[in-house]
C-alpha cells in the first residue's frame, strides 16, 4: 500500500513538474532569457543615455540569435529534402552546406559586434552584472528545442 501511495506521490509529482513554465523552443527561451537581460541593464546602469543604447544591443543581439536559428530551421528542411530525393548530387548537398556556413559566420560576426558594442557602452562594475545574464542568453538560445512556435 505504502508502495502504491509513494507511486502515486511520484507520478504527480512529476506531471505537476512537467507542466510548470518553461521555454519549449528556442523563440520562448530567447524571450525569457532577453527579457531578463533587459532587467539587469535597467537596474545596473543609471544613465538613461547608456542604458537606452544597451538595450537597443540586447535588442539587436536577441534579433540576430532568433534570425540564426530560425536559419538553421530552414536549412535543416531543406537538407532533409535534399536527403530524401534520390537524384541529389554531392555538388547540391556541397552547395547547401557552404551556404549555411557563410550564414553561420556572417552571423556570428553580428552576435561579437553585439555583445562588443554592449560591453563597450558599459562600466567594468555594469558588465560583470551584465555578463552573467549576457551568458544565460546565449546558453539558452544554444540549449533550447529547436522547434518553431
Amino acid at each position: 500500500m505504502r508502495v502504491r501511495r509513494a507511486a502515486w506521490v511520484g507520478l504527480v509529482l512529476l506531471v505537476v513538474g512537467g507542466c510548470a513554465p518553461q521555454p519549449h523552443t528556442r523563440s520562448a527561451a530567447m524571450k525569457q532569457a532577453g527579457d531578463a537581460l533587459r532587467e539587469v541593464i535597467d537596474a545596473q546602469v543609471a544613465d538613461t543615455s547608456r542604458r537606452s543604447q544597451a538595450l537597443q544591443q540586447v535588442d539587436r543581439l536577441t534579433r540576430e540569435l532568433e534570425g540564426f536559428g530560425s536559419s538553421i530551421e530552414a536549412w535543416r528542411g531543406e537538407m532533409t529534402r535534399l536527403l530524401a530525393d534520390y537524384r541529389t548530387t554531392r555538388r547540391d548537398v556541397d552547395q547547401l552546406v557552404g551556404v549555411a556556413n557563410t550564414n553561420r559566420a556572417r552571423s556570428r560576426a553580428r552576435v561579437l559586434d553585439a555583445r562588443l558594442a554592449l560591453a563597450k557602452l558599459l562600466t567594468a562594475e555594469e558588465w560583470r552584472a551584465v555578463a552573467a545574464a549576457d551568458a544565460k542568453l546565449l546558453g539558452d538560445w544554444a540549449s533550447a528545442e529547436s522547434a518553431t512556435d
